[in-house]
């Protein structure tokens, strides 16, 4: 079939995938589903994944959604595989705690793991258990209110409770009753949310060498320069690291400025060595440009979270998607993995499609693959705003 280059097509990715030629995408940057629900038995889904790839699982996951069910499995991943050229890269989204099942089933797919991307930032909701109240529950023990506090912010989602809007509330503070109670008070059963690995995969080279591979296919490499961190006019920036953060006081917290200090690197040159680390003998990785800028090291690190304005398009539309990424963290990873020869880049679980955007603003063609109807149809709008406005393009 022909390729949908600068499309994105309504369906479910195992389907559409298997009408794609072999080799014909050169990269794939997706957040696809985390799968957050009830964890199933491992020993029969590893057992399933060796037979078949596939393992059938019920009930749902975030916030109750069957899209979230579980992490992609290796039946879609090995789909992915083979339309993906020698030395393609796969920049994928994962959950916390769901990051090794979605690791593993990329590897029994045949990709190599290459490296995970930090995205940490401040606005994480903990979903703890609070273990004293639990306990008074239990037990029928009527709690002392001695005071008032107030959580949650405004914020738009989608169905199964999403669609509302919900606002800033105030709830009772209270004190332990029971004996039980007081010994466990402050205790919980989760961390706070604060970090989404991103995992940098490969397809393996068809070709003896990278060099090779590249120029067989224009695939294997990761576009280093365009990806560099600026810092200021006189610098060309700093090597892109696998840490990114949203930009908030909490975060930029640990990287204090210290008199200048924080992140004024002395030049390097191909002259300068390190003798002494755990690598042994190796020469500095670049040469070209001088670092003599002073401030906190957090400015090579960040990308905020998305505004209300980017989500909504200044109220064009209403975009509820629950998942949302940052289109400057999007467009930092699709150029990642661009090429000179104008990438396809793939995104088969588009979502509201920011990762066909973040292509399209890099130049690079985009095909994108959605299979809920409501997120495909947002996707499919956000889209035609940008090719009409040109509201996010520099």
């Amino acid at each position: 079939m022909e390729l949908p280059i600068n499309q994105i097509v309504f369906g479910d990715c195992l389907d559409i995938l298997s009408d794609f030629p072999d080799n014909s995408i050169d990269a794939v940057v997706t957040d696809p589903p985390y799968g957050l629900g009830k964890q199933p038995d491992i020993v029969k889904v590893m057992q399933d994944w060796i037979e078949k790839g596939y393992h059938e699982v019920r009930g749902g996951g975030f916030m109750q959604n069957k899209w979230d069910a579980f992490v992609p499995q290796p039946i879609v991943w090995k789909e992915v595989y083979r339309v993906l050229k020698p030395g393609g890269h796969v920049l994928s989204f994962f959950g916390n705690r769901t990051y090794d099942l979605g690791t593993l089933s990329m590897r029994f797919a045949g990709f190599e793991i290459r490296d995970c991307i930090y995205w940490v930032y401040a606005t994480g909701w903990p979903k703890s258990h609070n273990i004293s109240k639990a306990i008074d529950k239990e037990k029928g023990a009527k709690r002392k209110i001695v005071g008032k506090g107030r959580a949650g912010k405004t914020a738009f989602g989608q169905s199964s409770g999403w669609n509302k809007t919900y606002n800033p509330h105030q709830y009772d503070i209270t004190e332990p009753s029971t004996p039980e109670a007081k010994k466990w008070d402050g205790y919980g059963t989760t961390l706070k949310p604060a970090s989404e690995p991103i995992v940098v995969a490969r397809k393996p080279l068809s070709e003896k060498t990278i060099v090779k591979n590249i120029l067989k296919w224009g695939t294997g490499a990761i576009n280093i320069n365009e990806c560099m961190i600026k810092s200021n006019k006189d610098v060309k920036g700093r090597w892109p690291t696998n840490f990114i953060h949203d930009g908030s006081n909490e975060v930029k917290e640990l990287f204090p400025f210290s008199k200048g200090q924080q992140g004024d690197v002395k030049d390097q040159t191909r002259e300068r060595h390190s003798p002494n680390n755990c690598y042994g003998k190796m020469g500095a990785a670049v040469d070209h440009f001088r670092r003599g800028d002073k401030g906190s090291s957090a400015r090579f690190f960040f990308c905020a979270k998305p505004s209300k304005s980017e989500r909504n398009y200044n109220n064009k539309i209403k975009n509820n998607h629950p998942t949302l990424k940052p289109l400057t963290l999007m467009k930092h990873l699709c150029t990642m993995v661009s090429n000179p020869n104008k990438a396809i880049i793939l995104d088969p679980y588009a979502g509201s499609g920011t990762t066909c955007i973040a292509s399209r603003e890099i130049k690079q063609n985009f095909i994108g693959i959605e299979n809920n109807k409501d997120f495909f149809n947002i996707a499919k709008k956000r889209i035609e705003i940008i090719e009409e406005e040109d509201i996010f393009l520099d």
